[in-house]
């Protein structure tokens, strides 16, 4: 069976396997009909463990043995599952012992070939995870390749997009559990990871939770009851009801890409409900405006110029919704390659990313850190081989990216702070201390006036401070003036020239201050309003 290979991509939500055959074609392996396997898994009182679509409906009856998302519990090391504790290997080796028994199925006997693929941020300790559930499945020791790097590999071979080495390629993955987005770069040896950054609390879950929440909104004031029993099920029917409500969830949003109009029939409360794609892209645009900035600040942290950009290729099954690519659009001022399978692209591509003399043991790119990166050792996977050669196709022009925010320096506050503490200590404590010689507190306030005049005018200068906050310095001063007024006949001759002097001084200063303070922050509004 070495003519074989098989492609494994063991996803947060979804597992997809993909068998390229002796001469050449790739055909997706099939669980219960369908190219997607869910990762899910249900560990029975008897030890068993279910997977996929059997897991998903045996939550049901008992969640407390089902994890639905294995993957994104990786550093748990184990999960509890009813009265016992399951390594993640473990849990992960199940879901791939059904992706063997299906792939030596259609290929007539093992599979001596494997190719899995990763997150390009996984370290060695995750990458052995994997390996090692590979190994329990009973499937050959796997090469490892960086998801974004296999999805590119699919952009170049499979869409026929010619990618000259040096140019990029800017890969979305928004999944079922997570968001990704990472550019990488054509390089003589293959693709190389320049810049990444995820997103682990957002996916398509949380779309799906939106939907559950409009209808929760058209429910729950006439049924407050039957909607608790649908939100905390107690018992098997009422979670039967909620894995029901949720699946249909799911299918409304998936329907909402398709359509203007979805109608879900709500258990329990037995009432069909209107979702419409407007109030769904409403709720949705907030979060999904934060993948777009996220891809945006990978860029600039790639550093790559508009030019080099090949294309911005989107896989997952989320990046469906039509709202994912308008938003990068808009952006980015490129127009995303969209295809109406995102989920099988990854497992695809790794079949491609890998040439057939690569060993098993090919290790797999160093991830890059959060700044501009150029792994060492590069991935070390053969070329992948170029398209046929034809008129390059031509991309929408985009837009110069905007430079990157310098982030303030945190310096500015802190000497700024230090500065009106150090005056506002010389000003306290001068009535105190100079009770002997008042000719010494005119001094102190000459010192501690300007030291702390200073450090207020330096802080206004921090761009992060709101505007509010500007009177702080002028209000500090003035409950100094303040005290000062009511400390001064410490200093044993109240009419003393140098205390009615420093006591002038002090309330000059509050009111300049405050004019300056106000003069400046309507200044500012102004700016931000002509923006």
């Amino acid at each position: 069976m070495a003519n074989y290979r098989l492609a494994v991509d063991y996803g947060t939500s979804n597992t997809v396997a993909m068998l390229r055959f002796p001469d050449g074609r790739v055909r997706p392996l099939l669980f219960d009909g369908s190219p997607l396997l869910p990762s899910a898994v249900y560990a029975q009182p008897d030890g068993a463990v279910l997977t996929g679509r059997d897991a998903q409906h045996s939550a049901r009856l008992e969640p407390s043995r089902y994890e639905p998302n294995p993957k994104r519990r990786i550093d748990d090391v184990e999960i509890l599952l009813g009265d016992r504790s399951w390594p993640v290997a473990d849990l992960a080796a199940h879901t791939l012992a059904r992706v063997a028994v299906e792939a030596a199925r259609t290929a007539g006997g093992p599979v001596t070939d494997l190719v899995m693929t990763c997150p390009v941020e996984w370290g060695p300790v995750r990458r052995r995870m994997l390996s090692t559930a590979a190994e329990r499945a009973r499937l050959p020791r796997p090469t490892l390749v960086a998801e974004p790097v296999a999805a590119a590999a699919y952009f170049t071979a499979n869409l026929h997009h010619e990618v000259p080495v040096g140019r990029s390629v800017i890969v979305y993955d928004l999944g079922g559990g997570t968001f990704d987005v990472c550019v990488v770069r054509r390089e003589a040896t293959g693709f190389e990871p320049l810049a990444y950054r995820g997103v682990d609390d957002f996916g398509g879950v949380d779309l799906d939770a939106l939907v559950v929440a409009q209808i929760a909104a058209a429910v729950q004031p006439s049924a407050p009851v039957e909607w608790q029993r649908l939100s905390e099920p107690r018992d098997p029917a009422d979670r039967r009801h909620f894995r029901t409500l949720w699946d249909d969830a799911r299918n409304a949003k998936e329907s909402l890409s398709r359509q203007a109009n979805a109608h879900v029939l709500v258990p329990v409360v037995e009432r069909d409900v209107h979702v419409s794609r407007e109030a769904f892209e409403h709720a949705a645009k907030a979060a999904l405006q934060r993948t777009v900035d996220v891809t945006m600040a990978t860029i600039r942290e790639a550093q790559v110029r508009p030019p080099d950009v090949a294309g911005l290729f989107l896989v997952g099954g989320s990046t469906r919704v039509p709202m994912v690519a308008t938003l990068l659009h808009q952006t980015t001022g490129m127009a995303p390659t969209l295809l109406e399978q995102p989920e099988t692209v990854v497992a695809e591509g790794a079949l491609r990313a890998v040439a057939p003399s690569t060993p098993t043991t090919a290790p797999v790119p160093a991830p890059p850190p959060q700044q501009q990166v150029r792994p060492q050792p590069p991935y070390q996977a053969a070329p992948v081989p170029p398209p046929r050669r034809q008129p390059s196709p031509s991309y929408p022009p985009a837009p110069n990216f905007p430079p990157a925010p310098k982030s303030p320096s945190i310096a500015i506050p802190v000497i700024a702070g230090a500065l009106m503490v150090l005056g506002a200590l010389i000003l306290i404590l001068t009535p105190l201390v100079v009770t002997v010689y008042p000719e010494l507190i005119l001094a102190g306030c000459a010192v501690g006036s300007p030291i702390f005049c200073f450090g207020s005018v330096l802080l206004w200068r921090y761009p992060k401070l709101p505007l509010f906050a500007r009177y702080s310095g002028a209000s500090a001063h003035l409950l100094i003036t303040m005290y000062w007024f009511t400390m001064a006949e410490n200093v044993g001759d109240r009419m003393h020239p140098n205390v009615q002097a420093s006591a002038l001084i002090l309330s000059g200063v509050t009111f300049v201050m405050l004019l300056l303070t106000t003069a400046g922050v309507r200044m500012t509004q102004r700016k931000r309003k002509g923006a």
